[in-house]
């Protein structure tokens, strides 16, 4: 099993104007792997030195139980080796990462590919739809949303009775599209409500 993170380009661009309808562990570094042992992989890209720099505080950051290791593929790209399944599972599942400020998009390898010809194309990320109406505020209406925004993926259900003043769920971006600044919801009666999206920790946006 592996994966490819790619975090040299540049990440999603923003729209200027687009409004839409919508009806502990070990570390070490290694080149030749770890002998005898059933490895996983995960390959990826990025503009920062930090990944190679502190590999430890990497470790940490994603809870690893098992040692990692980390390979330079070539300029910016970079196969990350882990000897748990769990592992690997917690560092897909817990996307978005950002690392010194950059994005690291992460894709799964299946083991024909080459890392240094695959193609990163989307990103897993959290947005919080804000001032959404309250009749709308229901997991179908997220689900709708996300579909039409790149893809749904999952809603945070820590609101069941919709009182924040967001919804919140993980959709696919597309990372070679414009972000959509907000969309309208059709509201009946050919009327509509437009709604602004933030995405977390695009401080920029």
């Amino acid at each position: 099993m592996s994966l490819v993170i790619d975090s040299g380009k540049q990440g999603p661009k923003v729209a200027s104007s687009d409004k839409t309808f919508l009806q502990d562990s070990g570390v070490v570094t290694m080149t030749q792997g770890f002998p005898n042992i059933t490895t996983l992989y995960i390959t990826g890209s990025s503009l920062t030195t930090y990944l190679t720099r502190d590999q430890k505080t990497l470790a940490n950051v994603w809870r690893l139980e098992e040692k990692f290791a980390i390979r330079v593929v070539e300029m910016n790209l970079f196969v990350f080796q882990f000897l748990c399944a769990e592992d690997k599972e917690r560092v897909l599942e817990g996307r978005p990462w950002f690392f010194d400020e950059k994005l690291l998009l992460l894709q799964e390898v299946n083991g024909d590919e080459q890392p240094s010809e695959m193609v990163f194309k989307q990103t897993p990320m959290w947005v919080r739809l804000l001032d959404v109406p309250l009749k709308k505020r229901s997991l179908e209406v997220m689900y709708d949303v996300g579909e039409f925004l790149g893809g749904f993926i999952e809603a945070d259900e820590s609101d069941p009775l919709g009182w924040r003043d967001s919804l919140r769920i993980k959709i696919l971006v597309d990372i070679n599209k414009p972000l959509r600044r907000g969309l309208f919801l059709a509201m009946g009666k050919n009327q509509s409500r437009w709604v602004d999206i933030n995405y977390e920790r695009l401080a920029d946006f």
